[in-house]
């Protein structure tokens, strides 16, 4: 025999004793919006769009919250009381329910989930320097994703990670190495966030493997007494990486900055650089006075632009625009 159907009140609540089981399997289907109790602090929540979910109302640490349990198109009724009742025992235990719902997240999250969560939040607000952060995922994508992608977060030992390393360790080692460091951030998040209780699989790792034979090489440099011959050469060219090399050869500045650089940064007579924080690796507003030479190159550039008199309306284009 099913429950009478519950009588809506100011609370969610009817008055009188407040029993348990007040909620029947067809009222859950077609209750009406609003917060309707099963009593011992379970609630059915109703939105006006028509999306129900169970809620629990506890007291944590001496401070009442409303736990979330689940959809209630997901779990029926009597799983939700179900639900209820082994959260209430980890309060009577003193633990945080919160807590254990993230460790349970653990169990269905895989780490190409979280690897892109965590990508997207490390560089939210860094957009300096693109190629970094397009190979961070680009690296796990082709060498972890393939092993560890569906696998949960929870279940991820040494022995999945030396899979994706051992083939790479010695034949590319720079970039095993990268691949290393960024799994270790992702796993450090991982149990940062409760996701994971065994601790970080990928830390002391690096100790087991294998030695790497192999030294990285920097890119080849000419010699500064070169500097000059080479600014030579590129002077009779008129494209613009020759022109972006050589300015960058006479502000000492990094390639992004030059690469990025807008009309508007410069003076009116081209006698000073002042770059703004977003296109510095400090963070930090940077001024260069110009040389004779940096000067002029600009100059060039300014009466060599096409449609000059349509672009004074918008300063802010690139130097290369």
């Amino acid at each position: 025999m099913e429950a009478e159907t519950p009588e809506r009140h100011e609370g969610g609540k009817k008055p009188g004793p407040h029993t348990e089981k007040r909620l029947s399997a067809s009222f859950v289907r077609t209750a009406p919006p609003g917060r309707h109790t099963d009593g011992g602090g379970l609630y059915l929540q109703v939105d006006k769009s028509g999306a129900r979910r169970w809620l629990l109302r506890l007291t944590v640490r001496r401070k009442r919250c409303d736990f979330g349990l689940g959809s209630a198109k997901v779990l029926s009724l009597a799983e939700a009381r179900e639900r209820a009742i082994e959260v209430r025992k980890v309060v009577i235990h003193g633990g945080n329910p919160r807590v254990r719902q993230r460790e349970e997240s653990g169990k269905h999250l895989t780490f190409e989930e979280l690897a892109r969560r965590v990508h997207d939040r490390k560089f939210k607000e860094n957009k300096s320097n693109g190629k970094h952060i397009a190979q961070w995922i680009t690296t796990l994508e082709t060498y972890a994703f393939p092993v560890l992608g569906k696998m949960s977060v929870e279940d991820v030992s040494q022995i999945e990670i030396d899979e994706v390393l051992d083939p790479i360790w010695t034949l590319k080692p720079e970039t095993a190495r990268r691949v290393l460091q960024r799994i270790t951030t992702v796993f450090d998040h991982a149990c940062g966030m409760g996701y994971r209780t065994k601790g970080n699989p990928a830390t002391g790792l690096r100790r087991l493997l294998r030695k790497q034979e192999v030294e990285s090489k920097n890119f080849v440099a000419i010699d500064h007494h070169e500097a000059s011959n080479l600014i030579a050469k590129l002077k009779p060219s008129d494209l613009i990486g020759a022109l972006a090399l050589r300015f960058t050869m006479l502000t000492a500045c990094r390639s992004g900055p030059v690469r990025f650089a807008t009309w508007d940064e410069f003076d009116e007579n081209l006698t000073t650089w002042s770059i703004p924080k977003e296109k510095m690796k400090t963070k930090i507003d940077f001024a260069i006075p110009l040389s004779l030479a940096a000067s002029n190159l600009l100059e060039t550039l300014r009466k060599n632009r096409h449609g000059t008199t349509n672009r004074k309306r918008c300063p802010n284009h690139t130097l290369a625009a």
